[in-house]
């Protein structure tokens, strides 16, 4: 539940009609983003690459998301919710892309220095540095990790530190508009690739899963419109995401060109807002944070 509550808030925001619940899905304001559409993010992105990559992109995806939902059986859930949702659905495979789009976008940007901030770049304390530190000795192991895989990666998609079941962390990439949350649609094999026979099995193992899946009845009943299936609050195997880097190519393609992704994702990685992403840590494993501010959890969605 943990992992449900910091994230079924993200890209969306809220309104009642007609006595029912209805959510239309807006596009978050982030942190100092009048400044980002003035001034791009120094060190990251020129105003007009921020513009590209957020505002105009992030429109794009929740305009899409409104247009499959809206007046649906999905029409009340968040975007995290639809997600999770039609995921297991072979039907609502353009409502699955176009939520978790829009949820893998909005947690790229909302894991970044607001702008403006100043001085060297504060790294990971305590129990998170520890927990790095168990996993990849060290946080330039981490860091070459990452920028590795998203370097490699041939394709559009998305890299992912993330806390697995396990309480170890651990770096993924999901290709499209996959998802780490879900083993059926992680989407985490790149067939422009050879692959191994363990990842052929796995990706024949998703599938059978996806196929063999079934929506919960309660979501889709007229007297439970918002209800989310019961595997959704009984399943605690969710991994949790500390935080995630765009490799779609108009998230960097403006501002970089053609082979400086690597360039993009050593600037992405100096613009990490750390202590967001440990206040996001702490706060999943139960631990005290004073700054309750950077929790997603804690950010009331936009009203319209």
């Amino acid at each position: 539940m943990a992992l449900f509550r910091q994230f079924s808030r993200l890209s969306s925001s809220f309104v009642s009609r007609s006595g029912f619940s209805r959510r239309i899905h807006s596009v978050p304001v982030l942190e100092s983003e009048e400044t980002m559409v003035r001034e791009g993010i120094p060190g990251l992105y020129s105003a007009q690459g921020f513009e590209i990559a957020w505002p105009k992109y992030q429109s794009y995806v929740v305009a899409e998301l409104n247009k499959r939902t809206v007046g649906t059986k999905l029409d009340g859930l968040t975007a995290f919710e639809t997600m999770l949702t039609a995921g297991r659905d072979l039907t609502k495979v353009p409502e699955f892309n176009f939520a978790s789009l829009s949820h893998n976008n909005h947690l790229f940007f909302h894991g970044l220095k607001p702008s403006g901030t100043s001085g060297e770049q504060q790294l990971p304390t305590g129990k998170l540095q520890a927990a790095i530190d168990l996993s990849f000795t060290s946080i330039d192991e981490l860091r070459d990790h990452i920028i590795y895989i998203g370097t490699a990666m041939c394709g559009n998609g998305f890299v992912w530190l993330l806390e697995g079941p396990d309480k170890k962390l651990y770096v993924t990439a999901t290709y499209n508009a996959g998802t780490p949350y879900d083993y059926a649609r992680n989407q985490t094999s790149d067939f422009n690739s050879p692959s191994s026979a363990a990842a052929r099995a796995q990706v024949s193992s998703n599938e059978r899963t996806l196929r063999l899946s079934t929506i919960s009845k309660a979501a889709y009943s007229s007297e439970s419109p918002v209800a989310l299936p019961a595997e959704v609050h009984a399943n605690p195997e969710y991994p949790l995401p500390l935080l995630c880097v765009s490799v779609w190519e108009h998230s960097y393609l403006f501002d970089y060109g053609f082979g400086k992704k690597e360039q993009y994702l050593n600037n992405w990685w100096n613009s990490i807002n750390w202590p967001l992403i440990e206040s996001r840590y702490l706060s999943a494993s139960g631990s005290p944070s004073d700054d309750t501010s950077s929790h997603p959890d804690k950010q009331e969605p936009n009203q319209e």
